[in-house]
């Protein structure tokens, strides 16, 4: 039954593409294919937790369940979307376009591990490169979902531990869209494709028994070099993390052992040798490049600057709980859409690593429990890092940092479920814990698919880019002089140029038109007298701008009059239009 509701929700998505601009990507998908992944994910849980069935039917329900989940993050490429990401997306596909034309080596860029994989699959596939970028957004999701069980698998036995690990994956907790987002954007890819190197540095720690060192070398030592490195290509902010984390379980090893001699972790490797590995690449890959070193020094100043005053961080959140409450929502509101699902996996978290070490201090000791003390105490350490660029940076960097956190909250979180269904047993009737248990993660599935992508529920537009948006801006780029200045709403025409031409192949393109946005009080009162006297302005105004500025920011900047007068105004002429794009020159 769940893979039929499945298959058909999925049919009548694939055959409702999108038409033009969405707000919300929820919305605009049909309800037939919300009622077929709803009752296929309903089946996986009644089926993986409740009834257990023998045999090939219990992983076949659980199959179709998590397809069902992936399927939400793959709905801008089932229901067709050009390209979904209008900031930072567009100038990732804007770099992959100077990788592909020779403009830029590899060799020469931060983190190309995204670009030079999407160049691969297209290459191999045919597939556009702005679709093919989709499709690799959606591999490291997928990445996520098989990885994280297993690293639950390796610190935790029990019953039914692969099935609460998958549905926990398939929260996907790490995406807050704040700093982590279900688009092209490399740090998060690079976090997604981090619990592959916590599986092996786990294999490595408990499967794998030797001397102290790096010697003898195995395996897992070797895949987990080669991981290491790729991390570093993903992006090398989490590959510094990764680093700071094995690095700090190795020294709570070495301080357990110190301390007691005869602990059962004594006889296993430590990570100390490849947290210094990674940290080694990463040093030898950033050092090369300036980009590295002047965000190293911005950081840094940027948080001494803050010891003195209200940091930035704070700031951003100031502004936008204003921008809430305007709106008639609350900071409250959204903190509880987007991070329910954490806090409880963070309590459940925080309750596993007090009784580990509740454990060590006993004498109850084991080599699992040792572990989860040291990841405790890089949550911790990752956490205080958190605190650091929430004082020094932007939302988007302080963001990346919760993502990092909720990584490691996942995991330990789920290892607590698995612990405390087994203290359950005998306690409770297995069929209510169960039941209970199936309730909770559903409640939990819908909050975290709900907030895949930017929507109206987290007062977030959708970042689609509609085909029509791009064939609009490159017209305008090829039409307009040189001397123009092409303005837009919110977002000027930077990122679409990047898109275009690429980042590094537009700055040989002569007379290419430039510009930022329209000031909203501008926009709103004196467009032609504020310009007055100036030749070649260019408003671009597109259906997703007026869409979110007057459906969901209800004329917060942008009102209804400064778009209603660029159709009345004898100065402002519509000189060109793809439907969801429009350019109005101006004639001050």
């Amino acid at each position: 039954m769940g893979g039929l509701a499945f298959f058909g929700g999925l049919v009548r998505a694939y055959f409702s593409p999108a038409t033009g601009y969405e707000l919300s990507i929820y919305g605009s998908t049909p309800a037939l294919y919300w009622v077929g992944i709803g009752v296929a994910v309903a089946c996986a849980l009644l089926v993986g937790l409740v009834l257990r069935p023998g045999g090939p039917l219990r992983w076949a329900t659980m199959v179709v369940g998590g397809f069902s989940i992936l399927s939400v993050a793959a709905l801008p490429l089932i229901r067709g979307y050009f390209f979904y990401g209008m900031g930072d997306s567009l100038t990732h596909l804007g770099w992959a376009k100077d990788i592909a034309s020779g403009t830029m080596q590899p060799t020469q860029f931060l983190y190309p591990g995204v670009h030079t994989m999407t160049l691969l699959i297209e290459t191999l596939t045919g597939m556009t490169l702005n679709r093919t970028m989709l499709l690799v957004v959606l591999l490291f999701v997928l990445v996520y979902f098989v990885t994280v069980p297993l690293c639950v698998g390796v610190l935790v036995d029990g019953r039914g531990v692969s099935v609460i690990a998958a549905f926990s994956a398939l929260l996907l907790l790490p995406s807050n869209d704040l700093g982590v987002f279900m688009m092209a954007h490399p740090f998060t890819q690079a976090l997604y494709f981090t619990p592959v190197l916590l599986y092996l540095a786990l294999r490595h720690i408990l499967d794998a028994p030797g001397e102290e060192g790096l010697l003898p070398i195995t395996a897992t030592d070797g895949a987990l070099a080669f991981a290491s490195v790729a991390l570093v290509l993903l992006h090398p902010q989490q590959a510094l993390n990764v680093a700071i984390v094995f690095l700090l379980i190795g020294a709570t090893r070495a301080v357990i052992v110190r301390r007691w001699s005869d602990h059962p972790i004594a006889a296993q490797r430590s990570v100390l040798g490849h947290g210094a590995f990674l940290m080694t690449v990463f040093l030898l890959w950033t050092s090369r490049l300036e980009r590295a070193q002047q965000s190293s020094i911005g950081v840094v100043q940027s948080f001494f600057k803050s010891i003195l005053q209200t940091g930035t961080g704070a700031n951003d959140v100031a502004t936008q709980a204003t921008s809430l409450s305007a709106l008639g929502g609350s900071t409250i509101e959204v903190v509880v859409k987007l991070f329910l699902p954490t806090v409880v996996f963070g309590l459940l978290a925080a309750g596993l690593v007090v009784r580990a070490l509740v454990a060590e201090t006993r004498g109850d000791a084991s080599r699992r429990s040792a572990i989860v003390v040291a990841f405790g105490v890089a949550t911790a350490a990752l956490t205080a890092i958190f605190g650091v660029f929430y004082l020094a940076s932007s939302t988007a960097v302080w963001g990346r940092y919760v993502g990092a956190v909720v990584l490691l909250l996942n995991i330990l979180g789920c290892v607590a479920l698995v612990r405390g269904r087994e203290l359950a047993t005998g306690r409770l009737p297995d069929i209510s814990a169960d039941s209970a248990l199936a309730v909770v993660f559903a409640l939990l599935i819908v909050l975290s698919t709900m907030t895949f992508f930017m929507s109206p529920l987290i007062y977030l537009p959708s970042s689609q880019v509609p085909e029509t948006e791009m064939a609009g801006y490159e017209a305008s780029f090829e039409n307009v002089g040189a001397d123009a200045r092409l303005l837009g709403v919110r977002l000027g025409p930077g990122r679409y140029s990047d898109a275009v031409y690429g980042r590094e192949g537009k700055k040989s393109i002569t007379g290419l038109a430039t510009g930022g946005s329209v000031p909203p009080e501008v926009f709103n009162r004196n467009l032609t007298t504020h310009y007055n006297g100036e030749s070649d302005v260019y408003v671009v105004v597109k259906r997703s701008d007026e869409r979110r500025e007057l459906e969901l920011y209800r004329g917060l900047m942008y009102n209804e009059s400064g778009f209603r007068s660029l159709n009345s105004t004898a100065e402002v002429s519509l000189v060109q239009t793809t439907g969801d794009y429009k350019m109005y020159q101006v004639s001050g």
